[in-house]
């Protein structure tokens, strides 16, 4: 974050320039969570308490396309699966020894 913006006072800062960096950092092979996280909690929290303290008046940090959080795959069992998991299963789930009865 500093050598990107180390030499540019925070009023000159540019929503093009923000934008850059982020892709910058995103294609530097950052993950996703990881871009996001220093462009949100670190760069935008420090913008905007230096909005708060009158040292700005504006964010460039509006509409900052950051990159997609990875969804992880989710692969179902197959019914193969499922019947094996029933046919080792002995009793119904929530009710055994530790588990009192309901009815």
């Amino acid at each position: 974050m500093l050598q990107a913006f180390n030499d540019v006072p925070l009023a000159d800062i540019t929503r093009r320039e923000v934008q850059q960096w982020v892709n910058t950092l995103a294609s530097a092979g950052l993950a996703a969570a990881t871009v996001r996280h220093i462009y949100r909690a670190v760069f935008k929290s420090i913008l905007a308490d230096a909005i708060d303290d009158g040292l700005l008046a504006r964010s460039p940090c509006h509409r900052i396309e950051l990159p997609a959080a990875a969804q992880p795959v989710i692969e179902p069992l197959t019914p193969a699966q499922i019947l094996t998991l029933a046919t080792v299963i002995d009793r119904p789930c929530g009710v055994g020894p530790t588990t009192p009865e309901r009815w």
